[in-house]
């Protein structure tokens, strides 16, 4: 798969930045970090270790210490190559410091080199895309936008549908209890389990012609279901009602999916989100999916190339079904909440966590929503995961 995190670093700056700072000096704190190496905190130092059978095997020493090891807590590890990539990056831009040139011509080989397909051509051709958001609204106090698919911001949405659908009294659930309480639990644990079945089933690339979903729960030809239907407040009643949501007992594993069989650790991803004083406001996510993804550093470049494309599935004819030029089902999902009355911005939010993602989203906003939290109240809850 072609990395797009330089053509989107550049994309938005030029597209959202006003003009007030240049891919260079975005890119310089990184720069020097890079160049002086950071400290290594305990959480990073451990999860680096879990890595390094892997760094080894693809001859990934840049990724270690001199003597081979990962870093240790409280040290340093430079990345000079790193830096000089971003350097590179930053007075040429995307197209001519990466896509094309020498970063290409090392990422090019690295894959070759492994018995990979990826070309100069096809990172010549990559460019951004900027597709308009889906949403949804949750009790009529806010409207969540999420990223369309391949990612699923969908199932985050779809489960607050089925939310309002069980407990459309806000009165009612809050007196059963506090946040996590068995029964506002439950209820959340019920609708994310429907919503994850749906969203593996039907979740795809939208610019191939088969998106939407390719058999139906019986296994044969339906017709394709768009993320509209999915998000449909109409769908998400009659889904209720048809795996049998109910307020006091768990529901027969929804058909077709079992969101269980992709729950993985994913300790790589990076968010942020931020609002400045005129209220604009950016949520931003990150991620090389499993650590350092495929553990392939392309020579002199300082990074690992990431292994998005272990979301296809194989299965001939599914929607996700591995293909070139295809975006796999992903999960990095930056969300955003407005005020529904108003517009107005209610909340920048995201999470990093592969499959939690999209239930961090639905506790967080019912938490806020429902029983009126700060985000710092809000965050510090206990969590699940389905």
């Amino acid at each position: 798969m072609v990395p797009g995190a330089a053509a989107v670093w550049e994309d938005v700056v030029a597209r959202y930045g006003g003009g007030k700072l240049t891919l260079a000096e975005v890119l310089q704190p990184a720069i020097e970090l890079a160049e002086t190496g950071p400290p290594i905190g305990p959480v990073t130092a451990e999860l680096w270790k879990r890595q390094v059978d892997l760094l080894r095997s693809t001859g990934a020493a840049c990724m270690l210490t001199p003597d081979g090891r990962a870093p240790r807590a409280g040290e340093r590890k430079p990345n000079p190559e790193l830096a000089a990539t971003f350097r590179r990056l930053g007075a040429h831009g995307a197209k001519a410091g990466f896509y094309t040139g020498p970063v290409a011509d090392a990422i090019v080989a690295a894959v070759a080199d492994r018995g990979g397909v990826l070309t100069s051509e096809d990172l010549e051709r990559h460019a951004s895309s900027f597709p308009d958001p889906i949403s949804t609204t949750y009790r009529d106090v806010v409207t969540v936008y999420q990223i369309p698919p391949p990612n699923h911001g969908l199932a985050a949405l779809m489960a607050l549908n089925l939310l309002e659908v069980q407990c459309p009294d806000q009165d009612t659930l809050r007196a059963a209890g506090p946040p996590n309480s068995t029964a506002h639990a439950h209820a959340q644990v019920e609708a994310m389990r429907c919503a994850f079945a749906d969203t593996l089933q039907h979740c795809g690339d939208p610019t191939h012609s088969d998106y939407g979903v390719g058999a139906n729960a019986a296994g044969t030809s339906a017709r394709r279901t768009t993320a509209a239907e999915l998000i449909d407040k109409k769908y998400a009643a009659a889904r209720a009602k048809e795996v049998g949501l109910s307020p006091d007992q768990a529901a027969p594993g929804p058909a077709p999916g079992d969101p269980g069989l992709l729950l993985r650790p994913s300790p790589d991803t990076v968010y942020f989100c931020v609002v400045d004083g005129e209220g604009n406001a950016c949520s931003f996510i990150n991620s090389n999916y499993d650590g350092f993804g495929t553990g392939i550093a392309p020579v002199g470049c300082g990074f690992t190339l990431q292994n998005r494309g272990h979301n296809f599935t194989l299965q001939e004819g599914h929607v996700n079904c591995l293909g070139p030029c295809k975006r796999p089902y992903h999960t990095i999902i930056p969300g955003m909440a407005t005020v529904t009355e108003t517009g107005e911005l209610y909340a920048a939010f995201g999470v990093m966590g592969g499959f939690m993602q999209p239930q961090g989203h639905v506790q967080v906003l019912s938490a806020m929503v429902d029983f009126g939290l700060d985000p710092q109240a809000a965050l510090d809850q206990p969590r699940w995961c389905v």
